[in-house]
């Protein structure tokens, strides 16, 4: 934190995917800086790291950095993962316990982030840390239904100006149906 890290929270960030870096949102949403095309950093004024110690996390195992000898192949895998992490960081960072915890996350975190808290508050009731909440933005919680919404959302049937062109409104209408089957099919 910029503010004061011995009491400001401590936020888990996770970018969804599944499979998408988690430096996604450090260099492109909520990070410090994002690098310039000189590849210098670029200051981010708006940083959550402001008012609060953020971790940006690879997971699940094989995502950008992050690597092992084990395939990871469900949510509720990555989430155990996720605790043992947690764990690690909180005995080597012992000053953080006290301090509220967080998780936030977009896109597929919306499947990760309460399997995560599942794990953390259900299954690890002895765990070395408390969990204060969690935050989900723009998350994918049930493609099947959410698809059905993006189209009259982006194109001003949401109660706001449309964000597309008309053109891009009638082709969203028209692939509704295969992304539908898509979604099904997956």
């Amino acid at each position: 934190s910029r503010n004061d890290p011995k009491n400001d929270p401590v936020i888990l960030w996770l970018n969804g995917g599944p499979g998408c870096s988690s430096l996604t949102g450090l260099f492109f949403e909520l990070g410090p800086s994002s690098i310039g095309p000189d590849l210098k950093p670029i200051h981010n004024p708006y940083s959550w790291n402001n008012n609060a110690s953020i971790i940006f996390l690879e997971q699940p195992l094989g995502v950008g950095f992050s690597y092992g000898d084990e395939k990871i192949t469900s949510t509720r895998a990555a989430a155990q993962d996720v605790y043992i992490f947690l764990e690690l960081f909180y005995e080597a960072f012992p000053q953080f316990k006290q301090i509220d915890f967080h998780i936030a996350g977009e896109s597929y975190a919306g499947h990760y982030i309460p399997r995560i808290a599942h794990e953390i508050v259900l299954e690890h009731p002895e765990r070395s840390f408390n969990l204060s909440s969690v935050l989900i933005g723009n998350g994918i919680t049930d493609a099947l239904i959410q698809c059905d919404y993006y189209e009259p959302m982006a194109c001003g049937l949401g109660g706001y100006p449309s964000v597309l062109t008309q053109d891009k409104c009638e082709k969203m209408d028209r692939d509704a149906k295969r992304c539908r089957f898509l979604n099904e099919f997956c």
